[in-house]
């Protein structure tokens, strides 16, 4: 499901004691990047990187079933 639209108000519903987003590509923009700044979160989101992925994380995010 889509919650790009919902991000910032999941974000700021979310406690105190939750100090890490994890989100997709729609969580890695500006807007989203200042929520998470004002609401003392720590946001992360892959970059948009082109195929083939090659970078640090790669082989963490392929499908290993």
């Amino acid at each position: 499901m889509y919650d790009g639209n919902m991000g910032p108000a999941l974000i700021e519903a979310l406690s105190d004691e939750a100090r890490f987003v994890l989100g997709d590509n729609h969580y890695r923009t500006p807007s989203m990047a200042d929520i998470c700044f004002r609401a003392n979160k720590v946001r992360v989101a892959p970059r948009r990187n082109p195929y083939p992925r090659n970078d640090l994380g790669a082989n963490v995010r392929q499908d290993i079933s």
